[in-house]
């Protein structure tokens, strides 16, 4: 593990030298290593992270030259300087680092817009509880469900994410009370 100047653990294949600047460190696809120099950590970390995606789909490494298709071109606020953020496989990203963003920062944005409509505030993460529940509702295989909240076990999904709504008792009763008239009618 790399450390930074206070001694401070940072990551594997990256640590700080004297005059500040972070090094980071990977292999191509043939062996090679390859080191970069960095402003800030996560800049060295991104890098670092594009080449080793570049390298395990066998893709050319990622220079700072090379833009590819799926890159988002930002201004750095802090440095005025043009940047590039690759996203890879993530969804809610800090743009200002491109780290992944905090739950609490789209949380307190959530609140803003529930107190604007006027509506009792919820959470982000009761959003996977809700999606969780009409996707059953509409008839989605709990196994299914399972893999798509990324669930080990099937209990999870169904004990903490699914909820009984009153709609779905009404339904189920309904359901039940129009195959026992058809099979009064039957007789």
């Amino acid at each position: 593990m790399g450390k930074n100047l206070k001694g401070k653990e940072i990551g594997k294949g990256i640590c700080q030298r004297k005059d500040g600047l972070y090094s980071a460190r990977s292999l191509d696809s043939t062996g090679k290593r390859q080191e970069k120099y960095f402003k800030a950590l996560p800049e060295a970390r991104n890098w670092q992270e594009d080449t080793k995606y570049a390298w395990r789909h066998g893709e050319v490494a990622l220079t700072s030259e090379v833009t590819p298709a799926l890159g988002l071109e930002y201004m750095d606020r802090r440095t005025g300087q043009m940047k590039t953020l690759y996203m890879k496989g993530l969804v809610f990203i800090n743009w200002r680092t491109g780290e992944p963003a905090k739950n609490s920062s789209y949380d307190t944005h959530l609140y803003k817009l529930c107190d604007e409509a006027g509506i009792k505030r919820f959470c982000m993460h009761a959003l996977r509880h809700t999606y969780a529940t009409r996707a059953i509702e509409r008839g989605v295989p709990p196994k299914v469900l399972q893999k798509l909240l990324g669930h080990a076990s099937i209990k999870t999904t169904m004990d903490r994410y699914v909820h009984v709504t009153n709609e779905s008792m009404e339904s189920a009763i309904r359901l039940f009370e129009g195959s026992q008239n058809g099979t009064e009618m039957v007789q």
